[in-house]
C-alpha cells in the first residue's frame, strides 16, 4: 500500500451530492481503518460544525453544501460508498469539482459495500486502497496542468463536454 503524502478527508456524498456531504472523523470505523494503514486523516474544523440531524454524533459531520471544501480540509479525498452518483457528484458538483483533491486528481472512491464494515466489507475497502495509485505530477505552469488534466482525463471514460468547457474556461481565466 502506497500511502498518500498529507492529509486525507474521509466522507460520503449523499444522493447526488447537492446537499452535502458527511464527512468522517477519526472515530469512525473507516478512519480507523485507514490511519492503522499509515494514512494520516484531516480534522474537520470546527467552524464547520454545527448541524447535529443526525443526533451528537462523534463519528461523522454534516456539512452543508458551503461548507464542503472548508470541512474536508485533507491534501487527498477517500470518498466512501462511492456508487456511480456519488463518483458523478465529486467530479461535475462544484460543490466538491473545484476542489485541490479533486482538480489534482488526489480522489480515491471505495466501493458502495464501505459504508457498513463487517468483515467481508473491510477486505473489500481494504482491497480498493491496495488498487488505489495516488501519483503526484508538478508542471511548469498553469497552462501546462489544463493541458496536462485534458490529456489524463480523456483516457478511458471520455470527459464530458462540460468538463471540457470548464477546463478550456479555466485556463482561459488564467491567461487574463
Amino acid at each position: 500500500i502506497s500511502v498518500p503524502k498529507g492529509a486525507t478527508s474521509v466522507f460520503t456524498v449523499p444522493g447526488d451530492g447537492t446537499k452535502g456531504a458527511n464527512a468522517f472523523t477519526e472515530e469512525a470505523p473507516q478512519a480507523q481503518l485507514l490511519k492503522d494503514l499509515g494514512f494520516t486523516i484531516a480534522a474537520v474544523p470546527d467552524s464547520v460544525k454545527g448541524d447535529q440531524s443526525m443526533g451528537e454524533r462523534k463519528d461523522i459531520v454534516q456539512l452543508s453544501p458551503e461548507n464542503v471544501q472548508a470541512g474536508l480540509t485533507g491534501e487527498n479525498w477517500v470518498v466512501i460508498a462511492a456508487d456511480e452518483t456519488a463518483k458523478n457528484a465529486v467530479t461535475t458538483n462544484e460543490t466538491f469539482s473545484s476542489a485541490a483533491p479533486v482538480t489534482g486528481g488526489k480522489v480515491q472512491y471505495m466501493p458502495p459495500s464501505s459504508f457498513r464494515l463487517d468483515y467481508y466489507s473491510a477486505l473489500e475497502m481494504l482491497e480498493a486502497v491496495q488498487q488505489a495509485v495516488i501519483v503526484k505530477i508538478e508542471v511548469a505552469s498553469h497552462a501546462d496542468a489544463f493541458v496536462l488534466f485534458e490529456s489524463l482525463n480523456n483516457r478511458g471514460m471520455a470527459l464530458t463536454p462540460i468538463d471540457l468547457i470548464k477546463n478550456s474556461l479555466l485556463k482561459q481565466a488564467d491567461t487574463q
